[in-house]
């Protein structure tokens, strides 16, 4: 009785899965182009995520001439927050545990920044793998 109960058991859960496999496909440099580097600054934009498909990221970072405030927002993941504030000592640098999963969609992210008087925001890159899912 035992041997059928565990043999019972093996066919339904070969026959039972959530999810397809993941199939690696290909690595992606997400590259968030810099501001007018005049004043205050949101930049804003889209990326979709095609069906069948599912982003993993893996990092992101920012180049900045001096611009100690930037943030990077994808839709409600802050993938990076950075404010400097000299008068204090305070350096609040926050960023989420890494990898971030995404299923497939539209996300819109945001890129903000401030401009003072000893730098500007000079772009954003995310890097991601992408990968298939195969049935």
């Amino acid at each position: 009785m035992k041997k059928i109960l565990t043999l019972l058991f093996l066919v339904i859960s070969y026959l039972n899965y959530a999810q397809g496999n993941l199939q690696f496909n290909r690595v992606i440099n997400h590259v968030i182009p810099a501001g007018n580097g005049n004043a205050s600054g949101i930049i804003t934009g889209s990326v979709t995520i095609p069906s069948n498909k599912v982003w993993k990221i893996e990092s992101c970072g920012y180049k900045s001439a001096g611009n100690p405030y930037w943030s990077l927002i994808l839709d409600n993941y802050v993938l990076f927050s950075y404010s400097y504030f000299p008068a204090s000592s305070i350096n609040p640098y926050w960023q989420p545990p890494y990898p971030i999963w995404l299923p497939a969609g539209t996300y819109a992210w945001k890129a903000q920044y401030y401009y003072n008087s000893i730098g500007f925001f000079e772009g954003a890159s995310i890097s991601i793998i992408e990968y298939n899912i195969v049935p």
